[in-house]
């Protein structure tokens, strides 16, 4: 298959010198992965919201923010500059892998410590609206802090190595076992929210020992390199602001209508914005192999093309998918949670165009990471996240789901358009030439298509004449 694309793909761009067919061949294994997961979360996810109801699976989506915003502000990415710093070949990957983790549990340490110190502040923030007492729950949470900061240090190892089949299996070893652990749990012994919550912590560790056994010793594990992690933060620190922000620009309308609205309503709309961003999976798996090939091009080889032909690619695959999403959401909604979740469908309709252009901006990221320019992300997303966050404050006491829906997406499509006019300047690409998608983008992706459907049939017809 690979000989006969790469030919065809020669044809359309004779002159490249990037082998865009082992890009599109490891991205589309980690394609095959996320479409699996999301088929195994997408059940569970129904099995838990049924059996908990919107109540409680807001509280849920409430104590998930506390993880979630301790990864925000507690991992400093020193794993992403571990790819940048291995791939540029400055540093041995024995010292770098026992760097980065000493830093991974020190920062977790300086992230829990404090919301322990303040849980009460932080339990009558998010929970002080009636309702049951779940504050000691908020404990049963955070083990994933530096459980997840481990998980992701070597996740980014083997992505550095390129090794997609390693890391493949880590991502399903804590997909499957955090879902069929919480429906196991509530189905069988009926512990409610604590079902979700110990497996969530039980399938990051189990995952973590796994990459760690096949990662493998490395020589001079034990040294710490001074060096090393002042270069490390030089390179982080634009990266961590960039993160934050960036983190922001998703998930702040959330919080906002934490503060605001009944949990239940958290839940609609965190449901709404999380079963949206399952498009982000089309353009993820060609995020994942795209840093570390940027990080190890030259100049000479055009990384920038490289990064706007899978925004082109990536963008006619999202908008298609959008319109398919349009007409089945309602019907899939109704026929699959219920009912009582139908209010998640108007925010999803709202935000999905977003979505989709944001989605599609994010290869332009990997370029910006890879080339060393990481201040870029967080001079580009300042300003969405400020407009976002007042019109949020502006728009949900009065507007409710639908105020919240609108400021999302307004963050998002400025965002997307920033990065789309920094990526331009900086690269000094065209944007009606490489910015707009073209017969060649749509021969390129029905060529892969077409190999990559006919692969199981060859296999098939080669076995069958042995």
């Amino acid at each position: 298959m690979n000989e006969e694309l790469h030919s065809k793909w020669n044809f359309y761009k004779p002159e490249s010198k990037i082998n865009y067919v082992s890009i599109a061949a490891k991205s589309f294994s980690l394609f095959k992965r996320d479409i699996f997961l999301f088929v195994s979360n997408l059940l569970t996810g129904i099995v838990v919201a049924r059996m908990l109801g919107p109540a409680s699976m807001g509280i849920w989506v409430i104590l998930c923010m506390i993880p979630s915003y301790a990864e925000t502000f507690g991992r400093m990415k020193f794993d992403i500059a571990a790819v940048y710093l291995l791939g540029k070949g400055k540093y041995r990957i024995g010292e770098v892998v026992y760097t980065i983790n000493l830093l991974a549990i020190l920062s977790s340490l300086l992230i829990i410590i404090p919301i322990v110190w303040n849980i009460d502040w932080i339990y009558s923030i998010l929970f002080d609206k009636g309702g049951p007492d779940v504050k000691y729950l908020i404990y049963y949470v955070l083990p994933q802090i530096p459980l997840y900061f481990l998980y992701m240090n070597y996740s980014y190892l083997f992505i550095y190595k390129e090794d997609t089949k390693t890391y493949n299996r880590m991502v399903i070893i804590q997909s499957l076992v955090s879902s069929l652990g919480a429906i196991i749990l509530l189905l069988v012994f009926k512990l409610g929210l604590l079902s979700v919550i110990i497996t969530s912590a039980t399938s990051i560790l189990i995952s973590l020992i796994y990459g760690v056994s096949k990662f493998g010793t490395v020589k001079e594990a034990n040294v710490l390199n001074i060096k090393l992690i002042k270069e490390m933060f030089s390179y982080v620190y634009k990266l961590y602001i960039s993160g934050i922000i960036g983190y922001l620009n998703t998930y702040v309308t959330n919080l906002i209508v934490a503060l605001y609205l009944v949990p239940a309503k958290v839940a609609f709309f965190s449901m709404a914005q999380g079963r949206g961003q399952i498009l982000s999976k089309i353009p993820n798996a060609l995020n994942t192999m795209l840093l570390p090939k940027i990080s190890k091009m030259s100049s000479g080889e055009k990384p920038e093309e490289l990064a706007a032909t899978a925004f082109r690619v990536s963008l006619m695959l999202l908008v298609l998918a959008a319109m398919l999403a349009y007409i089945l959401v309602k019907p899939l909604v109704l026929i699959l949670y219920g009912r009582a979740y139908l209010p998640m469908v108007i925010p999803l309709w709202i935000i999905l165009p977003g979505l989709v252009l944001s989605a599609a901006s994010t290869t332009l990221s990997q370029y910006f990471q890879g080339t060393g320019r990481v201040d870029i992300d967080a001079k580009i997303s300042f300003f969405p996240m400020c407009t976002q966050v007042v019109m949020a404050y502006v728009l949900i006491p009065r507007f409710g789901l639908a105020g919240a829906s609108c400021a999302f997406l307004t963050g998002l499509v400025s965002d997307a358009i920033l990065r789309i006019f920094f990526f331009l300047r900086l690269s000094g690409l065209n944007c009606k030439k490489h910015m707009f998608i073209g017969k060649s983008d749509i021969k390129i992706v029905s060529v892969f298509l077409k190999s990559v459907i006919s692969k199981p049939f060859t296999k098939k017809s080669e076995r069958e004449s042995s």
